[in-house]
């Protein structure tokens, strides 16, 4: 399986399997007041109906002693699961050893490319299927470029794999009760800050089935640019095309749950 990096990259993605490591901040209540860090690795997989598949990866998540799934958020529409997994074991030393790897073996794209400009090359962004949607495998036999691991040719069972490193994000989606795909389009282009919108907003337009469609949202500053100040923007918007807007939803815990939630979780093990 190709397996394309950048170190660069905030928020990488891929195709068929993504793995993301969010570091959340955590305060441990000692005498010298020491401080670590909660490894939040959210696994994106482009596959939620094979259940024997999920089963055997959340098994794989659970051989870890302290690795814990406190999260899972299934996206049957796009046939898409995201598992949030989350560690403190050893942080700091898997964190120089992240860190040496990436100085030693892998590299940025020659080009100077983000993995998010690769992935549009790689027509990640384009529906194959009725205009709106994806039906198999979107990748092209053979890579535009070459990957850091694994072949240039695309087993199309196993796809491509991403991985990289970011502060944390949110994740919010915003309903339209609106077929209009075209409209709300322009809606997200306009509130992200690709569309000159609202600055470290990404976000993509997502037919929902069910005369629904969606903007998903991708935070990446969320103290700063938080999900409230984007749906205020988007109804605003919305408003002004006559599309009504349901109210919008996190697709994952807080960085403070999921601390809560971790800490329970390995209690009980």
């Amino acid at each position: 399986m190709p397996l394309i990096t950048d170190p660069r990259e905030l928020f990488p993605r891929c195709k068929k399997c993504i793995m993301k490591l969010d570091l959340i901040p955590k305060k441990r209540k000692t005498a010298k007041k020491k401080y670590s860090k909660l490894i939040c690795c959210k696994l994106y997989i482009s596959e939620s109906r094979n259940t024997t598949a999920l089963d055997s990866i959340e098994r794989a998540a659970r051989l870890g002693r302290d690795a814990t799934i406190v999260n899972k958020f299934e996206d049957r529409p796009y046939n898409r699961v995201r598992y949030t997994i989350a560690t403190l074991e050893e942080a700091a030393a898997v964190a120089k050893l992240v860190a040496s790897d990436i100085g030693n073996e892998l590299h940025a794209h020659p080009e100077n490319k983000a993995l998010d400009v690769i992935r549009r090359e790689l027509g990640y962004y384009k529906p194959n299927f009725m205009g709106s949607q994806w039906v198999g495998c979107a990748l092209p036999d053979v890579l535009p470029m070459t990957p850091d691991e694994g072949p240039v040719n695309v087993n199309r069972a196993r796809g491509i794999t991403a991985i990289g490193a970011s502060p944390w994000i949110d994740t919010f989606n915003i309903p339209f009760l609106s077929t209009d795909i075209a409209t709300v389009k322009r809606i997200a282009r306009s509130v992200s800050a690709r569309g000159g919108g609202l600055p470290s907003v990404q976000n993509l337009c997502l037919d929902h089935g069910d005369g629904c469609v969606e903007i998903a949202c991708m935070l990446l500053d969320p103290k700063r640019v938080g999900a409230d100040l984007v749906e205020a923007r988007v109804k605003l918007i919305a408003a002004q095309e006559g599309l009504k807007v349901e109210k919008g939803y996190f697709t994952d815990f807080s960085q403070d749950m999921i601390v809560e939630r971790y800490i329970k979780l390995v209690s009980v093990d």
